[in-house]
């Protein structure tokens, strides 16, 4: 049998064609950035927005939260609740808004990736 190697993700395909090759300069990185079109621009730049938006909106649910806690008034499991999935919301938002700036530069087709291997990683 032949062994077939399976991308795990893009930032091993990225991994991969830096170790092949020499890191791109600056102005290549400023005409990939160029070349995208208005869709791939749009895909790119609307999660960071709607993501920002849901990070706000569960923050504002949790400050809600915490002032009924501050005043002493009475928290519900309703509220409990209501809390706990303004934590997830919150955080998963955040990773889902930063899109593709966590991708390392220079990857080819992705518009607006500007972090390194790292950073790719990281946000998984």
């Amino acid at each position: 049998m032949h062994n077939v190697e399976v991308e795990k993700s893009i930032c091993d395909v990225v991994r991969r064609k830096k170790n092949n090759k020499a890191a791109l300069d600056h102005n290549h990185n400023l005409n990939n950035i160029m070349t995208h079109t208005p869709e791939s621009k749009a895909l790119a730049i609307i999660p960071h927005v709607t993501g920002t938006l849901s990070v706000l909106g569960s923050c504002w649910i949790l400050y809600d939260v915490w002032t009924r806690l501050k005043r002493k008034k009475s928290i519900t499991t309703y509220h409990r609740i209501l809390m706990g999935m303004s934590v997830y919301d919150a955080v998963c938002s955040f990773s889902l808004g930063l899109s593709t700036w966590p991708m390392p530069i220079g990857t080819e087709g992705v518009y607006a990736a500007v972090g390194n291997t790292q950073t790719c990683t990281a946000q998984g």
